[in-house]
């Protein structure tokens, strides 16, 4: 996950992405646990701000990675 965070070509993938979600009907889904140790809560928030046409959520529970495990 690092080495995504800090590549130098993130915000053009970034720009590219919502492009794409723009042109589209489909929309992507933030989800996110509020007791995930791992990322902030915050950070939920900056990236529904860097890919606008996203829809966000919030469970309860779960931890990180919780849709990989369920």
């Amino acid at each position: 996950m690092w080495s995504l965070w800090s590549d130098p070509d993130l915000p053009a993938v970034l720009s590219a992405a919502t492009a794409t979600l723009s042109a589209r009907t489909g929309r992507a889904l933030v989800v996110h646990a509020r007791d995930d140790r791992t990322v902030p809560f915050d950070d939920h928030a900056r990236w529904l701000r860097s890919l606008p046409h996203a829809d966000g959520s919030v469970v309860p529970r779960g931890g990180h990675q919780f849709l990989l495990r369920n």
